[in-house]
């Protein structure tokens, strides 16, 4: 998967604990430190989440299993997580609001 560098992602309809998250800015924060993805590169152990939310609801979240030697820059950071909010939107679509 070229954007972020990864190896696999997988969509998972819990929460964690413990993981690197993507945030919304863009940036990678980890037990409350962000991390210098241009420096450190992008979390691959654990999986770092990705959010999925619409209106401030949890949706679920996509685990993301980077290569060890991706740094992908802000602005593809900055496109998944705007993938991630249309999928958002679209899970508050469906019926219910519950996934499909």
């Amino acid at each position: 998967m070229p954007l972020l560098g990864l190896e696999r992602c997988r969509s998972d309809w819990g929460t964690g604990l413990d993981h690197p998250r993507l945030e919304h800015d863009g940036s990678v924060v980890w037990r409350r430190r962000t991390l210098d993805v241009a420096a450190e590169g992008f979390p691959s152990e654990p999986p770092t989440e990705l959010l999925v939310e619409s209106g401030g609801q949890f949706r679920g979240r996509f685990l993301l299993i980077s290569r060890p030697d991706a740094r992908p820059t802000r602005a593809e950071r900055l496109v998944a997580v705007a993938l991630a909010d249309q999928v958002g939107a679209a899970l508050a679509g469906c019926e219910g609001g519950q996934h499909p």
